[in-house]
């Protein structure tokens, strides 16, 4: 306990040393500290240590993700140019540079000619570190500026808890959850969660010995809160809740204060963004992504780029009002708690932890904090319910993390033992399950998400209401979208394959018209093969048939009932409110290595209405010999509702086989099969001609001659009509000099 504060709310004799808070600061030898003093120090060393650990698997030097590119480009463009228009010297840069996500930048059209569309306070106070140490000072002045945020928040938090030990709560507060993590992106969210954390606790700390209104610390304070709020506006939330926080205290001079430095501050930076980037918010100026994909507004293709910014603006949202879409808002609410990709539970347990230790003893400046918050949180919900997370590139909620801060200063009493135990339990297991995710699927994912295959995060939702996530894959078929949410299967065009050595493949499913069942045709390599089904309600097990030249097994699966139903990202503009399945599947085998094809067949039937046509007899040729290539022109005549092509979510083939007739003389040959791609599409209700090309039996003797058509490789039609397309006897003779 410092000399600055007695026990209870009494101060002591204030010292010299109370006007200068860095004194404050002392750190005696290790070997003088018990252990009670030293826990924090440690806990945050370990923290510190997880997040190295995982930094080198998560970065390397050929990917940035989301923003980084863009800050950089920026950041570069001060550095070298002076200036922040993206003129031949950037294309060169950008022409040059080998790393993929630096070659993406954002521009804005702001008085004829292209700048850098992002606020310029980060790109301004990063430009030194950079021009010193290139990236690394990017990740030096995060940690720096983190650590002088949590000096001074500790010395806040201390004052409002009446004295208590409060270094165990900061130590949870810093160590646990993302906001280490962060420091090593090279981009604004790290420095906007220090500025708002430092800006809140000098504004709220202690009046200086002569009972005056603080005016130096309440100006820096308001003045970081500003900066913040340019950076992203929405952080001007936290600036109100500060004054109002201020005003329960009854320091009205001080609120006053903060709220007219707040408005200079917010005022200079928008200046700042004016005068080096001609627009003072680059997020509602007319702004475009730009690539080698879609050329560069200077240089070779001008003016076909510089359309962009008007068609890209056409087609995003800039009104000053949000769509409401309040079932959107709801479930983006919940995955905010416990979403797999953004809930706070996982990656932010301490702010559940402080939320729930303010309720004790709460007073007016707490609550305000508290309401500062979840209205900051209530913002993005509302506002962008499908991109409340921070974009496809994010770790947790990045749009939620200044917002954090408040949280720290709201209680009136530090988190009990209990709390800080459960809370760095919750995140020592989100560590290992990460640890665990990213080793085991290194070279299948390399994207922002990698941590959240394994593991604790396995148990949580998908987040199914948000447009972007980075790493998932998207199929739109049969009329649904089907969403891949981890690497394991191997998706392709019409298809996806599983191995049975790896993990299950997760699955999120979307529709409207889902008519009770999921059809899978499933065809696997090896015999004794089982596909294994997952979802809430329990497993289930699907033996496959063994492989063969047309073996295939049709799976029907009756889904678990949806707990969840909202527009879907992606369908939005069909205004259609869609069901949501999730949904595993896995294959079994007694061999590791066996593997299986699965096609999604949708909900619907496979019916005599989607496969019934017939063929016009084929003219055989007048001498079939064993062994020879044949050649034969088919007219398939389609009567049913759905075109017959190999190349389709059922693919069609042509099945040509030859066996011996009942009661020939000649012993038994083995049926030979010939399975071959419908070379031209087959329109429904439709002719086509067809050339097969094939090699004929190569046994001389009678056989009977069958041609068919087959669904999926798992089903013939004369399942369905019960008779094939064409059968009838033919004759192959022996190659000349054969007995």
């Amino acid at each position: 306990m410092s000399s600055c504060q007695g026990k209870g709310s009494r101060p002591r004799t204030r010292t010299p040393e109370c006007d200068n808070p860095l004194k404050l600061l002392r750190i005696p030898r290790p070997s003088a500290l018990p252990w009670s003093r030293l826990l924090p120090w440690l806990l945050v060393l370990a923290a510190v240590a997880a997040n190295l650990s995982l930094l080198g698997l998560r970065r390397t030097a050929d990917v940035v993700w989301g923003d980084e590119g863009a800050y950089l480009a920026m950041i570069e463009s001060l550095v070298r140019d002076g200036d922040l228009v993206f003129d031949d010297a950037d294309l060169e840069r950008a022409e040059r540079e080998t790393v993929a996500g630096r070659r993406v930048v954002k521009l804005q059209l702001a008085g004829g000619q292209p700048t850098y569309s992002k606020p310029v306070i980060y790109p301004l106070l990063a430009a030194l570190p950079y021009a010193l140490l290139g990236s690394a000072g990017l990740v030096g002045l995060n940690a720096v500026a983190l650590a002088a945020a949590c000096w001074l928040a500790w010395l806040c938090v201390r004052e409002r808890s009446s004295g208590r030990p409060v270094a165990l709560t900061l130590a949870t507060f810093a160590g646990t959850g993302v906001l280490l993590a962060y420091v090593a992106w090279t981009m604004s969210d790290s420095l906007q969660a220090s500025l708002a954390l430092a800006g809140m606790a000098l504004c709220l700390s202690r009046p200086g010995r002569r009972g005056g209104a603080g005016i130096p610390e309440a100006v820096l304070g308001a003045a970081l809160l500003g900066l913040a709020a340019v950076m992203r506006y929405p952080n001007l939330i936290l600036a109100v809740a500060v004054v109002a926080a201020l005003l329960a205290m009854r320091r009205v001079g001080r609120a006053g204060l903060v709220a007219a430095a707040v408005t200079v501050s917010v005022a200079g930076g928008l200046g700042a963004n004016l005068w080096l980037t001609g627009a003072a918010d680059p997020y509602t100026a007319v702004r475009a992504t730009f690539s080698p994909a879609t050329g560069y507004p200077v240089g070779r293709g001008t003016e076909v780029s510089i359309r962009r910014f008007v068609d890209f603006s056409q087609t995003h949202h800039t009104g000053p009002l949000p769509d409401l879409e309040p079932a959107l808002t709801a479930y983006s609410s919940f995955y905010l708690l416990a979403g797999r990709h953004t809930g706070l539970l996982l990656y932010l347990p301490a702010a559940l932890a402080l939320a729930w230790a303010a309720r004790r003893g709460l007073d007016g400046a707490g609550a305000a904090l508290l309401g500062g918050a979840a209205l900051m949180a209530a913002f993005y919900l509302i506002w962008m319910p499908t991109n409340y997370q921070g974009g496809s590139t994010f770790v947790g909620n990045r749009y939620f993390l200044p917002a954090y801060g408040a949280l720290l200063l709201a209680p009136r009493r530090p988190l009990s033992v209990r709390a800080v135990a459960l809370v760095w339990g919750v995140a020592a297991l989100a560590f290992v399950s990460a640890a665990i995710s990213v080793a085991t699927t290194r070279d299948l994912s390399r994207s922002s998400q990698s941590h959240t295959h394994a593991g604790i995060f396995r148990l949580f939702p998908d987040e199914s209401s948000a447009m972007f996530v980075d790493g998932r894959r998207d199929r739109y078929w049969s009329g649904q979208f089907l969403r891949f949410v981890d690497p394991y299967p191997e998706v392709g065009r019409l298809s996806f394959s599983l191995a049975a050595r790896a993990r299950p493949a997760e699955i999120t499913l979307a529709d409207s018209m889902l008519a009770g069942r999921l059809r899978f045709l499933v065809r696997a390599d090896t015999p004794g093969a089982t596909l294994v089904y997952r979802d809430w309600r329990g497993r289930r097990s699907f033996p496959l048939e063994p492989p063969g030249p047309v073996a295939g097994t049709l799976v029907e699966i009756e889904p678990a009932p949806s707990l969840r139903r909202h527009p879907y990202p992606g369908w939005r503009r069909l205004e259609l409110e869609r069901a949501i399945h999730t949904f595993s599947l896995e294959l079994e085998a007694p061999d590791r290595a066996a593997t299986a094809e699965l096609r999604y067949l949708g909900p619907y039937q496979l019916t005599r209405r989607y496969f019934f046509g017939e063929i016009v007899r084929p003219r055989l040729p007048a001498e079939i010999t064993a062994g020879r290539l044949g050649r034969l022109r088919l007219r398939l005549h389609n009567r049913g509702s759905y075109p017959w092509q190999s190349r389709d979510v059922v693919p069609v083939h042509l099945e040509v086989r030859f066996e011996r007739p009942a009661g020939d003389d000649v012993a038994a040959a083995p049926i030979e099969t010939r399975l071959l791609p419908l070379t031209s599409r087959v329109p429904a209700r439709e002719p086509a001609l067809v050339d097969l090309r094939f090699a004929w039996p190569f046994r001389p003797g009678r056989y009977d001659m069958t041609i068919d058509l087959v669904a999926g490789r798992a089903r013939r039609f004369e399942e369905w009509t019960g008779e094939p397309l064409y059968r009838g006897p033919i004759e192959v003779a022996s190659v000349a000099g054969d007995p």
